[in-house]
């Protein structure tokens, strides 16, 4: 697994788009695993001018509580931004869950958007954070 996942590490920085994407959907699909990969997934997310933003908010989220690196730029990129961009940053913030209530209050707030998919997210997000200790 540390071949592959050094493998998928290198191809995060690669200037191919395509392998990009397909190791940050590597990377999601690894779960926690694939935890040494957060520095590079965060400096993919906070590129704006990279087409993968949307694919990295979701592989944050599958990696779950060890992601919580990724909280506060979710927690910004779900207040404002592109439509598609909040809700799936929404969705990643209940998977991280962690810190919980910071998490949980964004997400409540974010019942409250204007558009109804950030909001069905929102309610995703609530449902997929794990239950206070």
């Amino acid at each position: 697994m540390k071949r592959v996942g050094f493998a998928l590490r290198s191809s995060l920085a690669s200037k191919d788009v395509y392998l990009q994407a397909d190791a940050v959907r590597a990377m999601g699909e690894a779960g926690p695993t694939a935890a040494d990969a957060i520095p590079e997934l965060l400096r993919i997310l906070r590129d704006p001018r990279s087409t993968l933003r949307d694919d990295v908010i979701r592989a944050l989220g599958r990696i779950g509580p060890v992601a919580s690196a990724a909280v506060s730029d979710l927690l910004a990129i779900v207040k404002e931004g592109d439509i598609s961009l909040r809700a799936a940053a929404a969705i990643a913030l209940g998977g991280i869950g962690q810190p919980p209530q910071e998490v949980a209050r964004a997400l409540i707030r974010a019942l409250q958007d204007a558009d109804q998919q950030v909001r069905d997210a929102a309610v995703q997000g609530l449902g997929a954070m794990r239950p206070l200790p």
